[in-house]
């Protein structure tokens, strides 16, 4: 069994400078390790490790250009024998990581 969340926003900015400004935040926090960008597909891949590498997580960026915005969705996707989500790490980790995204495309 396995845990998958995903949660999707939209920022007024163009696909380029979010995927720029997601390569700096992956590389900046601990928090993310082993992240793979592929720019044609739009996607970029990571793992999420959190202190405790039994615990480490799938995470996948997708993005895409609707009308003057970048529409960003974010996976993440527990290891195989994570059986729940009782303390909400995964929509937690999303959250985190939107909000992060949200903050640094605001900054001047």
């Amino acid at each position: 069994m396995t845990v998958e969340r995903t949660k999707s926003a939209s920022f007024p900015a163009n696909q380029r400078l979010v995927m720029n400004t997601i390569e700096q935040i992956l590389r900046e926090h601990g928090l993310y390790r082993q992240t793979s960008v592929n720019r044609d597909t739009s996607t970029v891949t990571t793992t999420i490790t959190p202190g405790f590498p039994l615990l480490s997580t799938k995470m996948t960026v997708q993005l895409r250009t609707v009308a003057d915005q970048t529409f960003v969705q974010v996976t993440t996707r527990s290891q195989w024998y994570i059986l729940g989500d009782i303390f909400r790490m995964y929509n937690g980790y999303i959250d985190q990581f939107l909000h992060t995204l949200d903050t640094a495309l605001a900054s001047p």
